[in-house]
């Protein structure tokens, strides 16, 4: 549960949680979010020559290649922004490939809802929030609502390219299942 993550009004949208792992090992170069435990080894700081191998302190490892937590990075405060960074990117391109009338846009819709790309009749844009993403397609306002019919009949039709689209952009896509009267949003994952 969390905050509901923005959205434009009317969007179609499809949500997902991007997730990263909190650390990488140098020595193997594989990431993970917790370190294994283990005793200490000849050569690691806590070392204690006199006590037998079996009687070690315990100490952090990299679960994969048993690297001393010495030999790890935390890459908390960069690797989310990458993750985050790559699939505005992604994203956008899968836009412009999958709606040849759409371009690049950079277009703000309110203070959390960026639009990256728009047609005659649509934003496609992104919002996040604490590792909620939503990926939307929201109609755009037209003058004196001359076109709304031929726009809401093309969403309408776009729909199932932009979910399916979508759905392949993020790493873990949800569904919104309800919104409490507080703004806490409920989701539920696609592929658990």
């Amino acid at each position: 549960m969390g905050r509901s993550v923005s959205t434009p009004s009317n969007a179609y949208v499809v949500y997902g949680h991007l997730e990263v792992d909190q650390f990488r090992c140098d020595n193997c170069g594989d990431t993970f979010n917790e370190h294994a435990n283990g005793l200490a080894k000849f050569g690691d700081p806590e070392w204690d020559a006199d006590l037998p191998a079996d009687l070690q302190d315990e100490v952090k490892r990299c679960p994969h290649c048993g690297e001393h937590e010495d030999g790890t990075t935390d890459q908390s405060e960069w690797a989310y922004q990458d993750a985050f960074d790559w699939l505005l990117e992604d994203f956008q391109q899968e836009v412009l490939r999958v709606f040849p009338s759409a371009y690049g846009d950079d277009t703000w819709l309110d203070r959390e809802d960026h639009a990256l790309a728009s047609n005659r009749f649509a934003y496609f844009g992104i919002s996040e929030y604490m590792g909620v993403v939503a990926l939307w397609m929201a109609p755009k306002d037209n003058d004196y609502g001359l076109y709304d019919g031929l726009r809401d009949s093309w969403m309408r039709k776009a729909w199932p390219k932009f979910k399916a689209m979508a759905n392949s952009c993020v790493p873990d896509p949800m569904v919104l299942l309800g919104v409490m009267s507080n703004g806490e949003a409920v989701y539920q994952r696609v592929n658990p």
